[in-house]
């Protein structure tokens, strides 16, 4: 997890996790559970670099995606 300028993660008293027990659902692949935990502690925008797929709430960054016809991204 990475922020430009000051962090927008919540100070809940909580830390977020950094390992996650999950299904295996390829190589690199993020789990669903980390993008869960993003949009819980964050507020927007975000972006998901190296992204194999796109996900609600994030942008997408990757050589894998196919490009927004009208976004961020193009």
């Amino acid at each position: 997890v990475g922020y430009r300028g000051k962090s927008s993660i919540e100070k809940t008293g909580t830390p977020m996790r950094t390992a996650f027990v999950g299904k295996h659902r390829g190589h690199s692949v993020k789990p669903d559970e980390f993008y869960e935990m993003i949009r819980r502690k964050t507020a927007g925008p975000r972006i998901d670099v190296f992204a194999r797929r796109r996900h609600p709430g994030f942008g997408a960054w990757g050589d894998q995606v196919e490009p927004e016809k009208h976004g961020l991204f193009n």
